[in-house]
């Protein structure tokens, strides 16, 4: 293998065939039997076989779920039984019993389905060849899927689905890729994009009924063409535990501690080094106010009064007394700036504070972002309590009782609308912007369809259905 990890995948729709072209039928052997042959002539190897069912890695050699792992940046799979091959009739009793535990079904379009992702690793010292043979992409109104063959071909959809978003996502060369959105994309984390070869097969259907899987197909194909990987050869593993790939399980549970930050930052400066008062100031040191004077704000003539200033004096405001503070220490400096930032703050801070929260939360106001021009208003409320932030307050609760006035959407709505696969009518629901309406679009053009809008997980996090199920009504 020259020194570098190798994957060899066919791509296709159901019936395409791609077991057939990775694993042959009834005497006609497959690539996975003609490669090992070869593998073979330079000697004996390890080989072990998995499957992803359902989201799920499950060891075909000795039936057990497993599970992936990361370890300097490579993916390992802990506890995946490995045989050693000494010769083709070793393998071919090795390869005919894990055959025997993948799981396959029946469909109209296929009599022998198969409903998992299937992967053959070799393993021949440091380096590994993945031969993995995809179950194909079904249109469930053609396959007449029920019940469980329904959840597989959904799970099958997603995972290819992914692998589509994830050659998309690369080539465009955005930052996220994501990998971790299925199990498939997370075993090809190297091949796509990384430091090993990857080789694809596109199958295709000759019939005309199969044209449109057939583009799909070629296009996957073709834009993958254009993936460069950065090749590495294979170093050997550091350590004794060559079955964690090189990592011990102690060091696979290991996580860095996380680390909290924080943009705030407190200037206290002693008493000795503060501004010089007026004799009012120092015959009530409690007494807060703006600085009449904005020279040190944007270099301005002194005795210019503040606008900031003159507004809250004009309409009554009153600013929070400046108690000394408890030897509590920075404990009680971090409550009082989140609870009333007034309370620790200089005046000049509380007027730059004032200008920074009224500019953003007019901002927002513009932009009809209402929940958060009202948060950054009762902010301003703690610097300077009067009527002017008081009618803008009232204003923007009045606002935001007006947007709430929508017509009601049911959950058989939602339903009937995603099914539909309309994009601009799925764009207008709740919670779903241009990127989560164009997956759904794609995933029910791919011939899939919703039963449940719980079903939505099979697309998204569990957090982002229930914020979409949240705000519909239940009907």
């Amino acid at each position: 293998m020259k020194g570098h990890n190798q994957t060899l995948f066919c791509y296709g729709s159901t019936g395409a065939g791609k077991t057939y072209t990775m694993v042959g039928h009834s005497g006609s052997y497959g690539l996975m039997h003609n490669l090992v042959k070869d593998v073979l002539a330079y000697g004996s190897f390890l080989v072990s076989y998995m499957e992803i069912y359902n989201e799920k890695i499950y060891d075909l050699l000795e039936p057990k779920e497993l599970v992936l792992r990361e370890c300097n940046g490579t993916i390992v799979i802990p506890n995946l039984f490995n045989k050693r091959v000494e010769n083709i009739e070793e393998f071919e009793e090795v390869f005919r019993q894990g055959t025997k535990n993948r799981t396959t079904a029946e469909t109209k379009l296929n009599k022998n389905s198969s409903r998992s992702h299937g992967i053959l690793r070799i393993s021949v010292g440091e380096h590994k060849l993945n031969l993995i043979d995809l179950a194909g992409s079904e249109n469930n109104r053609k396959t007449g899927n029920e019940g469980i063959r329904l959840t597989e071909s959904n799970s099958i959809n997603r995972s290819l689905f992914v692998l589509g978003k994830v050659v998309n996502a690369i080539l465009k060369g955005e930052k996220r890729i994501p990998y971790r959105d299925s199990k498939l994309t997370r075993l090809l984390q190297d091949s796509l994009g990384g430091s090993s070869l990857c080789y694809i097969i596109a199958n295709i259907v000759g019939d005309s009924s199969g044209m449109g899987d057939s583009i799909n197909t070629l296009s996957f194909a073709s834009k993958s063409r254009n993936i460069v990987n950065i090749l590495d050869v294979a170093q050997k593993p550091r350590g004794k535990d060559f079955k964690n790939g090189g990592c011990s399980l102690s060091e696979l549970g290991k996580r860095k501690p996380l680390s909290i930050k924080t943009n705030m930052k407190f200037n206290i400066q002693r008493k000795e080094d503060m501004p010089l008062r007026s004799k009012e100031k120092e015959n009530n040191p409690h007494q807060e106010s703006f600085p009449t004077s904005t020279s040190a704000i944007g270099g301005k003539k002194k005795g210019k009064s503040s606008l900031i200033y003159r507004r809250c004096k004009e309409d009554g405001g009153k600013f929070s007394k400046n108690p000394k503070l408890t030897s509590n220490g920075s404990s009680l400096i971090l409550k009082s700036l989140l609870e009333k930032p007034d309370i620790v703050l200089s005046p000049r801070t509380k007027e730059k504070s004032y200008r920074a929260f009224l500019k953003r939360a007019q901002e927002f106001e513009s932009a009809k972002k209402y929940r958060l021009a009202l948060e950054d208003y009762k902010t301003m409320q703690k610097f300077c309590d009067n009527d002017f932030i008081k009618q803008k307050i009232e204003k923007i609760n009045m606002l935001i009782k007006k947007t709430r006035r929508k017509p009601k959407v049911t959950k058989e709505n939602v339903l009937q609308i995603i099914n539909q696969g309309n994009f601009f009518d799925i764009k207008k629901l709740p919670r779903v912007g241009d990127k989560r309406a164009q997956a759904i679009v794609d995933f029910v053009n791919g011939g899939n369809f919703f039963e449940t809008l719980n079903d939505l997980k099979l697309l998204f996090s569990e957090k982002i259905v229930d914020s979409i199920l949240f705000s519909i009504d239940d009907g």
